[in-house]
């Protein structure tokens, strides 16, 4: 037992400050981009041709710094300013999928072409949602309840509009919001290390060894309870593709699990009826199989 402690922490230590750098990096470039006109840009990008505010929203919503919190109540205003619906919810799933700081952890702990892998799926997906709500039945669809609407408003983070720039507020945020992710990478990383020494999870990717549909499909099923809060996921990710896991099955389980969180499934819940949420759960599910068995084909898995 107790060699086994000493390598947990050994290893959480050589992941850690692997990890290190572009988590400081990715809180940064975050904390930087509050301090531009960001909530105005989004508010002109939205108000396009239903075809390229679809395409925009993806966009910006991927490099959003705003966490699913500060999202919601800029969401809801703007729908409540008739700004059509499709490119907001658009702009909801990619930022709850995909912002910078994700990117460059994921950058920093799976490599550049898994992180480029997994923005081309996040915007595939979030054009086919949009394109698809363009033609949804209006019966799905419900205006904000107030109570979530005062809930999410009370409950969002420090994100404020365009402001000038503080060093003091910008210290606080940074720090705050590096002691928030790090807590959340460094349990995630405890965890990776004790499931690799414990419970190997490769094993179950083993059984289906040859037969790669299975394999993604396994992913993507546990992507949905076993996904942690921002990074935190990766160090175990790293984990199964350094024991054979494939670049498919590791993109499933990264491409369904932020979508299926609690926090962006309630702010889809605030506009979506409940119907219309078990769509959209399904459709994710569905799409990041299909993205994986792509992946495993091209790269011959």
């Amino acid at each position: 037992m107790l060699s086994e402690i000493l390598f947990i922490l050994q290893r959480s230590g050589y992941l850690l400050f692997e990890f290190l750098p572009y988590i400081i990096a990715g809180i940064l470039l975050a904390e930087i981009l509050k301090y531009t006109p960001w909530t105005k840009f989004v508010h002109k990008a939205v108000n396009r041709s239903p075809i390229a505010s679809i395409i925009i929203a993806s966009m910006i919503g991927i490099i959003s710094p705003l966490c699913t919190y500060g999202t919601i109540p800029i969401v809801i205003d703007l729908y409540k300013n008739k700004v059509p619906l499709a490119p907001l919810l658009t702009f909801l799933s990619a930022s709850s999928l995909m912002n910078p700081q994700l990117y460059i952890i994921t950058w920093g702990g799976l490599g550049l072409e898994f992180s480029l892998l997994r923005i081309f799926g996040v915007i595939i997906f979030t054009l086919i949602l949009g394109f698809a709500l363009i033609y949804i039945e209006k019966r799905y669809i419900r205006k904000p309840d107030k109570s979530i609407n005062k809930k999410f408003t009370r409950l969002q983070s420090a994100e404020k509009q365009w402001k000038d720039f503080n060093l003091k507020e910008f210290s606080i945020s940074f720090y705050n919001t590096f002691v928030f992710i790090g807590f959340y990478i460094l349990i995630g990383i405890l965890l990776s290390v004790i499931i690799e020494t414990f419970i190997p999870l490769s094993q179950i990717f083993e059984m289906t060894e040859g037969i790669g549909w299975i394999n993604v499909i396994a992913a993507s099923l546990l992507g949905i309870p076993l996904y942690a809060c921002g990074g935190a996921t990766i160090p175990l990710i790293s984990v199964l593709l350094e024991n054979g896991v494939s670049f498919g099955a590791a993109m499933g389980f990264l491409i369904v699990g932020p979508g299926t969180r609690i926090t962006p499934l309630l702010a889809l819940g605030s506009f979506l009826s409940k119907r219309t949420l078990f769509y959209y759960c399904c459709s994710l599910l569905i799409f990041s199989i299909i993205f994986g068995l792509i992946i495993n084909s091209f790269l011959g898995f």
